[in-house]
């Protein structure tokens, strides 16, 4: 922590690295001057390194992660502060940046008038003939939305979403963007005009629902995104949700399920829960299992029953650890949730899943010298002593403690008084 200085260097390992750590702006090529090597890709500019990396975006079960790319563009220039990229309607890139010899804590702010902005085309730039889209036709903006320059696609978009809301008739521009929905063939058209038709308040539950059968996994991730926007999920709806939760093939569209489970009623997000919980294709998932928690997370406490049913049931040990310590956060007002986790760890007989339950309850009451026993700890003691796991064992003898177990407090004192 001490070298962070030394990402200035751009001639040695963090030259070669990209330039260092901290980085400023972000922008996803989509527009349509530079090369196609450099759509769908993200530039970022590097405050230390003083250049624009570039990341190729690659999917990783439910997410992406970027991978570093040649550098883009490399300044050689120490006073270089990047801060900014946008592609404009030529399909140039803007890049912004301000004159300064030091990145941060500039006290007396005699730089903040310097800044530069810099246009980088790519060969023969076409100049636009009408930027002013307020003046184009509803369809004639419908038709942007198959513009390959995404600066046009979004623009039109806003601009129709600001006219459908004072429109007496929408009829033609909706019959217009669900012909590019049902006919495109390439799936980033199909999602402008489903996009489209979603903000200028065209769909439907029952047409979003069909959806959720599409072909494309991207499509589908949108439907669900719709159906729970305003929090009032149709009960058809839950139901195609439990089903993809049971046998949809894409990570992202589980990950999605996930994380719409805040937004449905607590007794409606438990069958879903558990079957994403026990589809093991998402165990190695870096984002899925805390996603899944971060979707219960509500419901714990409001259904508590339900919890604790799913609980019994769950396949994932974190998410175990979890739901255990959420429910034991509230030990004074509920101890008798404690006491069914401790049953549920009799009941296992399976150390990892004892171990699980009882880190939870741990965590929750980390920091407190005393807690009301479970009426049931002391037969989860007996059974948990005949265990070959010493680590099951320790989690038990430090949980005695705090729930006031004498007989364990003075072991714990002999120990210490043991000279061997």
């Amino acid at each position: 922590s001490g070298k962070w200085t030394d990402s200035r260097d751009t001639s040695g390992i963090h030259g070669k690295l990209g330039g260092g750590h901290s980085h400023c702006g972000g922008m996803i090529y989509l527009g349509d001057n530079w090369p196609q090597k450099y759509r769908n890709t993200l530039f970022l500019c590097n405050t230390h390194g003083h250049r624009v990396n570039n990341d190729a975006l690659e999917r990783e079960g439910s997410g992406y992660v970027g991978t570093h790319r040649p550098d883009f563009l490399l300044t050689g220039s120490d006073w270089f502060r990047g801060t900014e990229l946008k592609y404009g309607p030529d399909g140039s890139v803007y890049l912004s940046d301000w004159a300064d010899l030091g990145e941060c804590h500039d006290h007396d702010g005699v730089h903040r008038t310097s800044g530069r902005i810099y246009k980088i085309s790519y060969g023969d730039v076409t100049q636009p003939n009408k930027l002013d889209l307020n003046q184009l036709s509803d369809s004639e903006l419908v038709k942007l939305q198959l513009h390959p320059n995404d600066w046009y696609v979004r623009h039109a978009r806003r601009i129709l979403m600001e006219r459908a809301g004072t429109a007496a008739n929408w009829s033609q521009p909706k019959a217009e963007l669900l012909n590019i929905y049902n006919t495109s063939k390439e799936v980033p058209r199909r999602l402008r005009a489903m996009w489209t038709l979603f903000c200028t308040n065209q769909l439907n539950d029952a047409w979003l629902v069909q959806q959720l059968n599409d072909p494309s996994e991207h499509v589908r991730i949108w439907a669900i995104r719709y159906l729970v926007d305003d929090g009032k999920v149709p009960s058809e709806a839950v139901k195609q949700f439990a089903e993809l939760a049971r046998n949809d093939q894409s990570g992202l569209v589980r990950l999605y399920l996930a994380s719409a489970l805040q937004s449905l009623a607590p007794q409606d997000c438990w069958e879903i829960a558990a079957a994403l919980d026990q589809n093991h294709t998402d165990t190695e998932d870096r984002n899925f299992t805390l996603m899944l928690w971060y979707g219960i997370e509500p419901s714990v406490m409001a259904e508590s029953a339900a919890a604790l049913k799913f609980l019994s049931q769950s396949t994932r040990p974190l998410v175990r650890q979890l739901v255990a310590r959420r429910l034991t956060e509230d030990i004074d007002q509920h101890p008798e949730y404690v006491t069914q986790l401790v049953q549920q760890a009799i009941n296992a007989r399976d150390a990892a899943v004892q171990q699980d339950l009882l880190t939870g309850i741990q965590a929750a009451l980390q920091g407190r010298l005393k807690a009301q026993a479970p009426k049931n700890w002391q037969a989860l003691k007996q059974q948990t002593a005949k265990t070959d796991s010493k680590e099951l064992q320790t989690r038990v003898t430090e949980l005695s403690v705090v729930f006031g177990d004498g007989q364990t407090m003075d072991a714990l004192k002999q120990i210490v008084l043991d000279s061997e």
